[in-house]
């Protein structure tokens, strides 16, 4: 399943791996009507850099048949 949410960056934990700018790790949203849920950031997640507080449009999808969700794009929202 894909979907696009819509809000602030409330956490963050990032590592990087390699010679290579790829991070992987979570990132904590919080969406306008203040529901908190957590995406999974890996190599094939595509952003800008972004911080704690930035306003930002995340495009989903499901990790195969679990329930973790999975951003594939991270886009701040200017």
């Amino acid at each position: 399943m894909n979907k696009t949410l819509s809000g602030k960056i409330a956490s963050h934990t990032l590592g990087q791996f390699g010679d290579r700018d790829m991070r992987y790790g979570f990132i904590g949203l919080e969406l306008p009507n203040g529901e908190h849920m957590r995406a999974k950031v890996d190599k094939y997640t595509e952003s800008e850099t972004f911080a704690i507080g930035d306003e930002v449009e995340v495009e989903l999808e499901t990790l195969g048949d679990t329930d973790i969700w999975v951003a594939r794009k991270i886009r701040k929202i200017h």
